[in-house]
């Protein structure tokens, strides 16, 4: 699946507890394979120094 969205600019993100890079915009997009049956993801944006 390709996951794809936006966080403020100048924040970080990760999925799962991975990092996910975004553009200077807060644009991200990034394949995730995902496993047969259900799939739960966790994303957390961080903003500065949060």
């Amino acid at each position: 699946m390709i996951l794809q969205g936006h966080v403020p600019p100048g924040s970080t993100l990760s999925v799962s507890g991975r990092a996910v890079p975004t553009g200077p915009d807060g644009l991200f997009m990034e394949w995730w394979p995902l496993k047969p049956g259900v799939n739960t993801l966790t994303l957390t944006a961080r903003q500065g120094d949060a």
